[in-house]
């Protein structure tokens, strides 16, 4: 067998032949770390339910940690004043008594007093924010405001300079309204004394909606100081987290802190549309159940129906309906502005074009579906009549033949009568249609890489506050909503069958009967053999139909038979991988083989006790030589005995998964705008270089912050602001080489680790090349720059937090001194 081959047939055989050996394991006891938490108790942060149930933001995320630590949490809580009982858990967090605090803030004050990992777990932003009813103040408009009415909290001194800076940055006049707690707050807002109000976006008051986010201000675990083991495995952990989820911080925060709101609100503008809008003819399809349907007194009904429903209760818009026979007239009575919207149009831009709509948002998606004789392979298909109604086509589907009627039920019916072979539609109709009694004998087959959307059709010209109103209230129907108006009009209602339709269906049953009560057990012979018969020709679709849609997707299917030592494979796995479609006497003729290179294989099998299930993810060789990414999925199956009877597997391509995930990864490191190292890899890429040896000199860093910046922004814009800010880095990346850890920490504020540059003349040379770029490309802006530059040495056992405190104090020392130079300051050990 060629080598390629051989690939999937040795994994294949080292998982048979260790699945007939149940290892016998050793049983230890499991001694888990206990690790004591300070829990004081702050709604969704850290909280406890009347059943004793803990939750919070703070709470899962330990409940994280712990996947990777192993860790057992001892929960410690203390009675009395929350202020008393932060202090209290502080001092025994100081002493040892406890191991970790989370929501804390860092402060090179509480530094000489606590450990902290290298990351935070989360962040608090403040947040301006309106009544949820206020339907002027929006994100778009607040600052335009000639003097924007702002209430704050007395005390709350940080936000409110936070708050300074953040109006002097976006150039906007604001007026304090103080208030002594946040009821006060609300009641400032709810009086229309103020606009917006001053908060945060984890502490949450109901009736208020936020219009800007500004400033995030990190919150750390911390620790008792010197207890590096905890800081250590907090480290490790929390970079696993981020590495394995890069967004489950953000799910964390949405999940406990989002102001969620299903209030439906309008504009002013929107609102005086609404008034004065008309009675709106909608045109809606006459036979289209459970979509749509208009019966002979004029009533409609249907899904589209009851959304157009909730559409007028919510908005006070009323609509009556015209009905008509086909899609293709709807397109038209749109185009010709004999209606002002339809019902059920499918979401396409080349039907928008055409027929000179505007469409609005989609309310419902679908899959297609085909109904097709009983007898007819739905898979071969050449010479066999399509029925579709006017006006409708499908993806990949030639209809330039087909016989056209006016809907997806004269389709159906013409299939019973003989006048066409198989027809298309949407699931929900062709499901419908199938549970009937006269229809019952049609085959439907799902056509699941077919989705289409159906949204509301509108004429043109339209008004777009027309539009915005539908949007705005199809977008608020939850979708437990969608999903009951589809349920109870999707419930098939059984209808009254007379004698005549009775005889007609069933004129074998009627003759027997009548002929004789002695022959009803012949009858119902012939009429198990038939059911029977039946139930294995939509068993053959179902297999035929599972085989295509495996086909058109990533995965690959393989199965083995103990008893008969029988391994099958499906065509597309033989495509990919080689082999045989049956290989007899497999663990004979094939196990006699193996390959080093198939070693992972065989701790694959590691896992594969007796009755259980395995699912890994590991880089296989197919057909063509090339390593992909692939999900592997083995079970199992035994009989009552516990005896092996099959094994089944799924190997699910995910190469592109993983390169998506890769990607993800690279971007969630990097600064948006200068493409440098973000403060989070500049921090860990730094600490690694400093701890691969500890007991020489590793280099210096550089503390860099571009002079009086802010003016740059205040006087030419962001746009000039960020053009320098990305000329600098270029800057940067010449001076400095590739080995070089360079990356952009703050607004202006950029910072370089070189493991090269370990002396006072390297560090001027250095200098002097950065000073020189930076004159040259002087000319490239609206005004000159300068810069001011702090530098450490590192020395013998320096980290990361004591160089970039010795360079942040020797930049400090540069500003004070009028800024445009250097200073270097030596960086001490450190040694807690």
């Amino acid at each position: 067998m060629k080598r390629h081959t051989k690939t999937l047939s040795v994994l294949l055989a080292v998982i048979l032949c260790f699945s007939f050996i149940i290892p016998a394991f050793s049983v230890f006891a499991d001694k888990r770390e206990v690790i004591r938490v300070g829990f004081p108790i702050f709604e969704r942060l850290t909280q406890i339910d009347e059943n004793g149930k803990y939750s919070g933001y703070t709470y899962e995320y330990l409940q994280e940690i712990a996947q990777y630590t192993g860790w057992e949490y001892e929960f410690v809580k203390l009675d009395g004043d929350e202020n008393d009982v932060l202090s209290k858990m502080y001092e025994m967090l100081k002493n040892g008594e406890l191991d970790i605090m989370g929501s804390t803030n860092y402060s090179l004050e509480l530094d000489n007093d606590y450990d902290f990992p290298n990351m935070s777990y989360g962040a608090v932003n403040y947040t301006l924010e309106a009544l949820e009813d206020n339907t002027f103040m929006n994100d778009l408009n607040y600052h335009k405001s000639d003097n924007l009415r702002i209430a704050v909290l007395e005390k709350a001194k940080t936000s409110q300079a936070a708050l300074a800076d953040f109006c002097n940055e976006n150039n906007f006049n604001y007026t304090l309204i103080y208030c002594k707690n946040e009821d006060e707050l609300k009641k400032t807002l709810d009086e229309k004394k103020a606009d917006v109000m001053l908060y945060n976006d984890i502490s949450l008051i109901k009736g208020t909606r936020i219009v800007s986010k500004f400033k995030p201000k990190p919150f750390y675990f911390a620790t008792t100081n010197g207890n590096t083991d905890v800081v250590s495995k907090l480290n490790s952990a929390m970079k696993m987290i981020n590495s394995g989820s890069p967004y489950f911080t953000e799910a964390l925060h949405q999940k406990y802190f989002s102001k969620k709101s299903n209030l439906l609100t309008f504009t002013e503008n929107e609102q005086a549309f609404i008034k004065k809008s008309k009675v709106l003819t909608v045109a809606v399809p006459k036979s289209r159940y459970p979509l749509e349907k208009i019966d002979l007194d004029g009533s409609a009904s249907g899904i589209s129906i009851d959304v157009l429903d909730i559409i007028s209760e919510k908005t006070g818009i009323k609509f009556q309906y015209k009905p008509i026979d086909s899609l293709e007239e709807i397109h038209n009575a749109l185009k010709n502005r004999t209606v002002d919207l339809a019902v059920g149009v499918t979401y396409d831009y080349n039907d928008s074009q055409n027929y000179n709509f505007s469409m609005t948002n989609s309310y419902i998606s679908t899959q297609i579906s085909m109904i097709s004789k009983e007898k007819i392979n739905p898979y071969e298909l050449e010479n066999k009549r399509l029925a579709l109604p006017f006006g409708v086509n499908y993806d990949g589907i030639d209809g330039e033949n087909a016989i056209r009627f006016n809907s997806n039920l004269e389709c159906v019916n013409a299939i019973k009568s003989g006048k066409a072979d198989y027809t298309y539609g949407n699931n929900y109709s062709m499901e419908y249609y199938s549970q009937t009694e006269k229809l019952s004998h049609l085959t439907l087959v799902p056509q699941t890489s077919h989705i289409y959307n159906y949204c509301i059709g509108i004429s043109r010209p339209v008004d777009p506050i027309l539009i915005s109103v539908l949007n705005k209230t199809i977008d608020s129907i939850s979708k437990d909503e969608i999903e009951t108006i589809i349920y109870k009009n999707s419930i098939h209602k059984n209808e009254k069958i007379s004698i005549e339709d009775f005889i007609r269906s069933h004129p074998i049953e009627v003759v027997f009967i009548l002929l004789s009560f002695g022959l009803l057990l012949v009858a119902f012979l012939v009429y198990f053999a038939w059911s029977q018969k039946h139930a294995r020709m939509k068993l053959q679709i179902e297999n035929e139909r599972f085989n295509l849609l495996c086909d058109l997707s990533l995965e690959y299917l393989f199965e083995y038979d103990y008893k008969k030592d029988v391994l099958t494979l499906t065509e597309k796995t033989v495509e990919a991988f080689g082999g045989k479609l049956i290989t007899e006497k497999y663990l004979e003729n094939v196990l006699k083989s193996s390959h080093s290179k198939d070693d992972w294989a065989r701790n694959i099998q590691k896992s594969l006790d007796k009755d259980k299930s395995i699912i890994t993810e590991r880089q296989v060789e197919i057909k063509t030589g090339e390593l992909i990414w692939m999900r592997i999925a083995i079970a199992v199956i035994t009989d009552e005995s516990g005896n092996k009877k099959y094994l089944v597997g799924k190997i699910t391509n995910i190469q592109s998964e993983k390169e998506e995930k890769d990607e993800l990864l690279k971007q969630s490191k990097t600064d948006s705008l200068t493409k440098l190292c973000n403060v989070t890899t500049t921090r860990e890429q730094t600490e690694k270089q400093l701890l691969e040896n500890v007991d020489i000199i590793k280099g210096s860093i550089f503390i860099l912050d571009i002079d009086f910046f802010k003016k740059v922004n205040d006087n030419y814009g962001h746009y000039i602001g960020d053009k320098i800010l990305q000329d600098v880095s270029t800057v940067l990346r010449n001076v400095f080489t590739m080995q070089d850890i360079i990356g952009r920490i703050g607004g202006d504020e950029f910072i370089v680790f070189s493991q090269v540059v370990k002396n006072e003349k390297d560090i001027k040379e250095k200098i002097n090349l950065i000073n020189e770029q930076v004159f040259k490309m002087d000319s490239r802006w609206p005004t000159s720059i300068t810069l001011s530059i702090g530098i450490a040495i590192a020395k013998k056992g320096a980290t990361y937090d004591s160089l970039y405190k010795s360079a942040d104090l020797a930049l400090y020392k540069v500003k004070e001194n009028g800024r445009n130079g250097f200073l270097i300051a030596k960086a001490k050990s450190d040694n807690k």
